[in-house]
């Protein structure tokens, strides 16, 4: 068995493959909105991770199109929100990175 981890199968739309993660994560949100003052943190739980974005479950939903930085072990990332959709376990949310 590996340590290293296989990316997940893609479609040909995809630039970077995705690697399977099960990170905690926190997600400031950035816009100047009400809902980011009135609730400026949110949890994350990474799923996976690209060079191009990342997906993850949260409790809280988020507004697609909304600014997220993200700080997980050492690194810092910014992107926006492309998907966040409901299911059992809170929101899926897909988040592609900028920059």
């Amino acid at each position: 068995m590996s340590d290293e981890l296989e990316p997940i199968p893609h479609d040909e739309r995809r630039r970077h493959p995705r690697r399977p993660v099960r990170l905690r994560a926190e997600a400031r949100r950035l816009d100047n909105s009400e809902l980011a003052k009135r609730h400026p943190r949110v949890g994350l739980t990474l799923q996976n991770l690209s060079e191009g974005g990342l997906a993850a479950i949260t409790r809280n939903a988020v507004a697609v199109g909304e600014r997220l930085a993200v700080q997980f072990d050492h690194a810092r990332v910014v992107g926006r929100v492309i998907r966040c959709v409901s299911d059992a376990l809170g929101y899926r949310v897909a988040m592609k990175f900028e920059g």
